[in-house]
């Protein structure tokens, strides 16, 4: 299975950004992009613009709201003196995002992308976007993928690991059976901070029945953390081989 998840990242991530430019995986169509700069891949069409949600903009306080308008007034700005600000683009994701505007967000953060490679920042945020917002998990999981792959140390690849996790499991049920994998993908590269990977994995296996790979993952959290008492009554029902009591 940990072979299987390898494969299944590489083939995201090799084939992520011919989806994204060549095959228009996310909407972009001729007429749509600007240049801005030569050396620059073409931009979204109408970025100028925010496209506010009614219902979202609703629950925003008028104040923080109009902060924000004029924040995206100065974004634009930088833009047009700094074409490949990383920063302008992610924020102007961010502006958008708050007021409803999830395919204006979506574009802004793909060009951040686009613009630095190396970054995770800007993924993050569409892999949270898609998982949360839009509910195309199928984009979740390639945003994700494709953060841990070019994640720095500002990055906390535990939380990554964890996110991609819980899409499968709770999210893109499809894949459901790839989520314990992935924090043993975690797991064995030595992270650090492994509890919270080792507790989840722990509970999972015990949902699904699974009593001695949960009696595994309980011990090793239990290792690290010889104090946690009410770990230990866990274990003792997994081993007893009681059901994971209902929430």
């Amino acid at each position: 299975m940990k072979k299987l998840i390898i494969i299944v990242i590489v083939i995201l991530v090799a084939a992520g950004t011919f989806f994204v430019w060549q095959k228009g995986w996310f909407g972009f169509g001729e007429g749509d992009t600007v240049v801005l700069r030569e050396d620059l891949p073409p931009a979204p069409g109408g970025y100028k613009t925010i496209h506010e949600d009614p219902a979202v903009v609703a629950e925003i306080p008028i104040d923080v709201a109009v902060t924000y308008r004029e924040g995206f007034e100065e974004i634009i700005k930088t833009i047009e003196e700094h074409p490949d600000s990383f920063g302008a683009w992610f924020n102007m994701g961010s502006i958008k995002s708050v007021f409803g505007d999830y395919k204006g967000a979506e574009e802004a953060w793909l060009y951040a992308t686009e613009i630095s490679p190396l970054q995770a920042r800007s993924l993050i945020n569409l892999a949270d976007l898609y998982q949360n917002k839009l509910k195309d998990y199928k984009k979740a999981e390639w945003a994700y993928v494709l953060a841990l792959e070019r994640h720095d140390a500002s990055v906390d690849a535990v939380i990554l690991y964890r996110e991609l996790a819980s899409l499968y499991r709770f999210s893109y049920t499809e894949k459901k059976e790839l989520a314990i994998s992935i924090l043993e993908q975690a797991l064995d590269m030595n992270l650090g901070n492994d509890s919270e990977l080792l507790a989840l994995a722990g509970m999972w296996a015990w949902e699904d029945g699974n009593f001695e790979e949960a009696t595994s993952f309980y011990e090793q959290f239990l290792a690290q953390n010889p104090d946690q008492e009410e770990a230990k009554k866990d274990l003792e029902r997994i081993r007893k081989r009681e059901s994971l009591p209902k929430q």
